[in-house]
């Protein structure tokens, strides 16, 4: 989404940044990985699809996505790409103004345990409410995701149904003023940076070509990691 494509958010443990060309490498290895297919309910991708799959993500209005950096790694090494351990992403739901449906993925299981999912998933939420004005958020889990279900159970999310048949759990929550005050006691230290746009000049990689279609898509992605 072009909204977010000058948009930093920083917390205590993390850094979000626009998903950009430099990411896909690195995104592109973690989505090989036969668990994270299963967690995210994803199809694996080539290099050129996921280059493809970033350039529309990009562009289309109705998906926001930023890359989850460990903020010390980040702040020490001044590399975006040594930092990375997730994403996450809002799904703006469509005919309904003011809902979205999140996600978030820790990718690294040496970043999983420590918060950094819980504070990820409250900086977006916090940025949806804020900035798009968003009123109504959504998760769909995996049954057997227990991690990602206390997640959003903490983030004040509740169970309004589920399905045996595709294996998951549907969770909402509406924006009040006591929920407010819950995500922004979960995402301490937050402030939303304005940056340049960097993409234009970045150099296209190998890999990274046009495509008439994609075979397969990353979505619907499920959450894994806290």
């Amino acid at each position: 989404m072009r909204t977010n494509a000058c948009t930093v958010l920083w917390t205590e443990l993390l850094t979000l940044v626009p998903y950009r060309r430099r990411h896909v490498p690195k995104y592109h290895s973690w989505m090989q990985s036969a668990e994270l297919q299963q967690l995210t309910a994803s199809e694996p991708l080539t290099l050129p699809q996921e280059y493809a799959m970033q350039r529309s993500w990009r562009e289309d209005d109705g998906k926001c996505t930023f890359i989850v950096l460990d903020r010390a790694t980040y702040e020490s090494a001044a590399d975006e790409v040594a930092a990375m351990i997730g994403d996450v992403n809002l799904f703006l739901a469509d005919g309904e103004a003011g809902a979205a449906e999140v996600e978030v993925m820790i990718a690294e299981q040496g970043a999983r345990g420590a918060g950094r999912g819980r504070q990820a998933a409250a900086a977006m939420l916090r940025y949806g409410l804020e900035t798009l004005r968003l009123t109504r958020f959504q998760v769909k889990i995996g049954l057997e995701n227990e991690a990602s279900r206390h997640l959003f159970a903490t983030l004040g999310f509740a169970e309004v149904s589920r399905s045996e048949v595709f294996g998951e759990v549907t969770c909402e929550v509406h924006v009040t003023p006591d929920w407010r005050r819950t995500v922004e006691r979960m995402c301490p230290g937050y402030r939303a940076e304005t940056v340049a746009d960097g993409e234009a000049s970045e150099p296209a990689a190998a890999g990274d070509e046009p495509l008439t279609a994609l075979h397969g898509s990353p979505n619907p992605r499920d959450e894994s990691g806290s």
